[in-house]
């Protein structure tokens, strides 16, 4: 089930941001989103079920929104029981800062990963 309330995107190998424009219930085809394409965008009515559009689109190619995000974290050298910290940080200077390994035998890495937005 989409929730029209999130921010959504594409599928597609280059995701492209899907906007929820409103409802039209006397229509057969009642949710109405509009697609950015380009430059442009290109709005497009979708079944309530969301599997059918009138362009042909369909909804099952749909996601809420991915975000990248960053952080910092220690791992070991492998020569220490503890293999990585528990904590990512949100800056390199505020894992410098509470580090909590003041030895050697541990670098700091910057690591990323997507998460859903949450709108």
């Amino acid at each position: 089930m989409v929730d029209w309330d999130k921010p959504l995107e594409t599928c597609e190998n280059n995701p492209r941001p899907v906007r929820y424009i409103g409802r039209v219930d006397r229509l057969e085809f009642p949710i109405l989103v509009a697609i950015k394409n380009g430059g442009e965008e290109f709005v497009t009515a979708v079944e309530l079920n969301g599997t059918r559009t009138t362009r042909g689109f369909s909804i099952r190619n749909l996601r809420p929104k991915k975000v990248k995000r960053e952080g910092w974290m220690f791992i070991s050298d492998g020569n220490h029981p503890i293999r990585m910290s528990s904590s990512v940080y949100a800056t390199k200077s505020l894992a410098e800062d509470r580090n909590p390994y003041n030895h050697d035998g541990f670098s700091l890495v910057r690591i990323e990963w997507e998460e859903t937005e949450n709108g």
